[in-house]
Parts: structure tokens; C-alpha cells; sequence
């Protein structure tokens, strides 16, 4: 338990010193803000100046929102590992009863439930959409994996802070998935399917039981297999010694 907890206060103090992910920390606020105030005023303009109903894509608004999250979670999972890795913290974790894979677990549990806490408090605390607890909640679940994807991807590839940087404002191009199934209605949207923001999406938008069940079975198989593929990535650079 100690050791846990200098771990997360390591990871908090990293955070600190960086006003970049001090920003991103502040995040869910912030967005929580604009679909709350922002949006239903940016509405009311658009509505009085051209006569746009900006209202029928409220639905498409909140997911793209909650969607933001794992990507900003996950550059700061990724940012601190950096940092800790150039600092060869995680050589001494190895050698402690916290062990390599307690590291993991705690770096990517804290960010992952708060992913989920966000997105579920998004859906009565934002006034777009529908209350629904029971139809949103595997999507949560599928959004807090999202993070832990981000940061060994970051993490995977990158050498350092500036690289991972570059890294995550390229990878933030799949946060689009979701508007391209929105929008595409046809079977080249499913070339959107390789991020896995686009099945939490589809999920939320399915007309029918049976269109949910399978977006749901088929976003759970392509989160397992980024997953894998990443882990591997990820462990064969940080975690060989």
C-alpha cells in the first residue's frame, strides 16, 4: 500500500510540473461545461442566425465528447510512463513485491475509473440525451479500455515526451470515427471499425437490440485484439530489462 501510494503521488507530481496535463486533468470539467452551457447556446445561435437545428445532433455531440476522454486519459498515462521511464522507475518496481504487472494495473486502473465515473455522470449531468444507466453502461465499460490503449500505444512507439506528443495528436484522428459512422450509411463506414471509439459509437446510435448486441460483440473483439497487440508492444519495450 505504501508503495502504491508514493507511486501515485510520483504520478501526481509529474502531472503537476507539467501544465499541459494539468489542462488535460482539467478536462472532463471542462467538457462537461460545454455540453452543458456551451452547446444548448451555440444551439439557440445557430437556430436564430441560419436557421440550423443544431439539437439533432445533440446524441452525436455527447458521444464524440465522452469519447474524448480515453484519448486525454490515456496522454496522461502515457506522459507520466514516459517520464518514469527515463527515470528507470520501472526497473525498480521490478524488484519490489508491487511488482511489474501491480504497476501496470495501478497506472491504468485510476485513469480507467475515472473514465468510467465521467462518462456515466455525463449522461444526466449534460442535458443533450436521454437518460438510459442500463443501455450506457457497457459502452462506459468499452470507453475505460479505450485509455489503457492510448498509453501503451504512446508509451509502445514513442521514445520520449515530444515524440509521444506527435504520436497523440496523430492518433487523435480516430476520434473522427465516430462522425464517419454517423454520417457514412453504407458498408465503407466499417472501414471506421479499426479505432475502437467507432463500435462504442455504433453502440450508441443502434436502432434495435440485435444491432447493439452485435456492435457490442464486435467492438469487445477489436478492443481485445488492439489490446494484445499493444500489451506485446508495449511490455517488449518497458518491461524486458
Amino acid at each position: 500500500m505504501k508503495r502504491s501510494a508514493v507511486l501515485i503521488s510520483g504520478s501526481l507530481r509529474s502531472i503537476t510540473r507539467d501544465s499541459m496535463l494539468v489542462l488535460i486533468l482539467c478536462a472532463p470539467v471542462i467538457i462537461l461545461g460545454i455540453m452543458r452551457f456551451g452547446i444548448p447556446l451555440l444551439a439557440k445561435l445557430l437556430l436564430t442566425q441560419l436557421s440550423f437545428d443544431l439539437t439533432v445532433y445533440y446524441p452525436l455531440i455527447f458521444i464524440f465528447f465522452c469519447g474524448l476522454l480515453p484519448l486525454l486519459f490515456g496522454m496522461i498515462i502515457g506522459f507520466v510512463m514516459l517520464d518514469e521511464q527515463d527515470e528507470h522507475i520501472l526497473q525498480f518496481v521490478a524488484v519490489t513485491p508491487l511488482a511489474r504487472k501491480g504497476y501496470l494495473r495501478l497506472k491504468f486502473s485510476l485513469p480507467s475509473s475515472a473514465i468510467f465515473i465521467f462518462s456515466l455522470a455525463y449522461l444526466p449531468l449534460s442535458g443533450l440525451v436521454p437518460i438510459n444507466f442500463l443501455r450506457f453502461l457497457p459502452i462506459a465499460v468499452l470507453l475505460t479500455i479505450q485509455a489503457p490503449l492510448m498509453g501503451m500505444f504512446l508509451v509502445g512507439f514513442a521514445n520520449n515526451k515530444v515524440e509521444g506528443l506527435a504520436l497523440g495528436k496523430g492518433a487523435g484522428i480516430f476520434i473522427i470515427a465516430p462522425i464517419v459512422g454517423y454520417f457514412v450509411h453504407s458498408p465503407l463506414q466499417y472501414l471506421a471499425g479499426v479505432s475502437p471509439a467507432f463500435w462504442s459509437a455504433e453502440m450508441y446510435f443502434a436502432q434495435t437490440t440485435e444491432n447493439y448486441l452485435f456492435d457490442l460483440i464486435i467492438g469487445v473483439i477489436v478492443h481485445g485484439i488492439i489490446f494484445y497487440g499493444l500489451y506485446r508492444k508495449f511490455t517488449h519495450k518497458i518491461l524486458q530489462f
